[in-house]
């Protein structure tokens, strides 16, 4: 939809509304086609995030074009301090992210490793211990770039998985362009060794 005015909208007074009314760890998605036009509230949804120990995830359908702008920067602060994500998705591939956010509802995930922001690589290994009491185990790979069309072509993300006893019983949860996400049920314990190419920077969480 078009129109309107400037592009940024009030998200994170949505944002801080939301902490002051939910209960403690609670689990919140925002989703916005927008960057933030009021991030000078940063400051206060940090404090609020930090005492409510809830978790915010962002599903972007747009950015008003300013990701290096402090009005989309605020999203990717909030998400590090909430130990939360950021998807980007296109309108029309949102429902193929649902399964994984009905997982998420369902289960409280613990994040093993959790990396944001990290440069465009042609192969960059992870290592990580996956403990024998873990039921499901998520890996997830967003990119950051999604709405600039020159460079997110096909096999711009991939992901590799090497459990320690080779075993496979990991199935693709999401798998598009900008997002990668995979279950595995009743993982192997021992050291992983997950391997991402993309060629724009990346977000990786286990």
């Amino acid at each position: 939809v078009d129109g309107g005015g400037d592009c940024e909208e009030m998200t994170l007074s949505g944002i801080k509304v939301a902490l002051e009314r939910s209960r403690p760890r609670s689990i919140l998605f925002v989703f916005t086609d927008a960057s933030a036009k009021d991030y000078h509230l940063l400051n206060d949804v940090t404090r609020l995030i930090q005492s409510t120990g809830s978790q915010i995830v962002f599903v972007l359908t747009g950015d008003c074009g300013y990701q290096n702008s402090i009005e989309y920067e605020s999203y990717e602060s909030i998400a590090t301090v909430s130990n939360g994500k950021i998807f980007q998705l296109k309108k029309i591939d949102i429902s193929r992210v649902l399964d994984y956010i009905n997982v998420v509802i369902a289960a409280r995930l613990i994040n093993l490793v959790y990396r944001i922001d990290l440069p465009a690589t042609s192969n960059r290994s992870f290592e990580v211990d996956v403990d024998s009491c873990l039921q499901n185990a998520f890996v997830t790979v967003t990119t950051k770039g999604l709405f600039d069309e020159v460079f997110l072509t096909e096999n711009a993300l991939s992901l590799r998985i090497a459990p320690p006893d080779g075993r496979h019983n990991y199935s693709y949860i999401v798998d598009e362009k900008s997002v990668i996400v995979v279950e595995d049920v009743d993982p192997s314990p021992g050291r992983w060794r997950i391997s991402v190419r993309s060629n724009l920077s990346y977000s990786f969480f286990v």
